[in-house]
């Protein structure tokens, strides 16, 4: 699987999970993805290390930044597992983190 395809399936599953983004506020939200490392074990199925930036207002001089660390498990096309920490927290952040099931 291309990393490209990763990430696709990554962000559709951290929209829901975080109820944020889907679709960005055009001329303020914006978010990164990083993919740190991605493996893929015995039976066929990637773990994938990564970071992921969501920021409320990237026009604001005041942090609105939520960066989360995480690991997802996608076997082909579906997610079985996704794990994510929230590392940092804009001091001007609005929205709060309120994790959903996906």
């Amino acid at each position: 699987m291309k990393e490209d395809q990763i990430k696709e399936i990554l962000l559709e599953s951290i929209h829901k999970k975080t109820g944020w983004g889907n679709p960005l506020k055009p001329f303020c939200e914006c978010e990164d993805l990083y993919i740190q490392n991605i493996t893929e074990n015995s039976d066929g199925k990637l773990i994938v290390d990564f970071r992921y930036i969501f920021d409320e207002d990237g026009w604001s001089q005041y942090d609105k930044t939520h960066v989360f660390d995480g690991h997802v498990t996608i076997d082909n096309v579906n997610v079985i597992e996704l794990e994510m920490d929230n590392i940092h927290v804009g001091v001007a952040a609005i929205v709060k983190y309120n994790p959903k099931e996906i």
